[in-house]
């Protein structure tokens, strides 16, 4: 059975036709993220670790809300348009997690 999760109180609106998370049995599925204010919507304009922290406070607002956390977290996607970013990304995305690496 599936169950669709949707943040309360319009944080984090949806940008399109879809929810937040989605559990199918022990697994949960959540949309990709943006730098966006949680409350607003506004989009977080400023460096790329402010933006990086905003997506990964975005994430364990979602998670939290479905009852897990980062440490059950078993595979991310990370999309960087500028390679140059990429050890700054790296670097705060890693805070996030326990030592152990996702796939």
């Amino acid at each position: 059975m599936l169950e669709y999760i949707t943040l309360p109180d319009q944080i984090l609106p949806p940008l399109g036709p879809f929810c937040h998370a989605v559990r199918a049995g022990d697994l949960l599925f959540v949309t990709g993220q943006l730098a966006e204010d949680p409350l607003t919507g506004d989009m977080r304009i400023g460096t790329i670790e402010q933006q990086t922290t905003q997506v990964m406070e975005n994430l364990k607002l979602v998670l939290t809300h479905a009852g897990t956390g980062f440490d059950r977290v078993v595979m991310s996607r990370v999309y960087i348009t500028d390679l140059r970013y990429l050890q700054a990304v790296n670097e705060i995305y890693a805070s996030y997690f326990d030592r152990h690496r996702r796939s």
